[in-house]
């Protein structure tokens, strides 16, 4: 076999390839202050699921997060459950955008414990009062909600 032979020069560019089509759109953005709930005071938790605290809203696409604040007092409350039910309703579960149930244990004396309401995106059609609605299962004791529970909101753009 002989030697390589000489290297040939390069081609002609050939014709464009189609074109790509449209990217999905991206996540919605924040575009606004944010806005915080009327919290409703120390509130017990036993029954059914009293009013917290209240938002209202404007038509439009939201970001809604908040927080559910309960103690159990100087009481000895057993362990149990907390839930809180984000909805167009006060003191009820009827239509809830957001509903958590989350174990909660207690020990002896004073405790305060904190539970977020994770974040979660709501659209309305027409201006709309919110509402953080909250609920304690336990064996003993009165848990009550405390004025760190609340509702927050901020507008989204599409």
């Amino acid at each position: 076999t002989g030697p390589a032979g000489p290297t040939a020069g390069v081609g002609a560019t050939g014709p464009a390839g189609p074109t790509g089509g449209v990217g999905a759109t991206g996540p919605a953005g924040l575009s606004g202050p944010v806005s915080v709930g009327t919290n409703v005071g120390v509130t017990a938790l036993t029954g059914a699921y009293p009013n917290l605290a209240s938002l209202a809203l404007g038509a439009g696409h939201w970001l809604v997060w908040g927080d559910l604040s309960i103690s159990n007092g100087a009481t000895v409350v057993t362990a149990g459950y907390m839930q809180a039910v984000v909805g167009p309703v006060s003191g009820s579960i009827s239509g809830a955008y957001c509903f958590t149930n989350t174990p909660w244990y207690p020990a002896t004396g004073t405790i305060y414990s904190d539970k977020p309401i994770p974040a979660f995106e709501l659209t309305l059609a027409a201006p709309t009062t919110i509402y953080l609605n909250g609920y304690a299962s336990t064996t003993s004791g009165t848990p009550t909600a405390q004025t760190g529970s609340n509702l927050f909101a901020m507008p989204l753009t599409a």
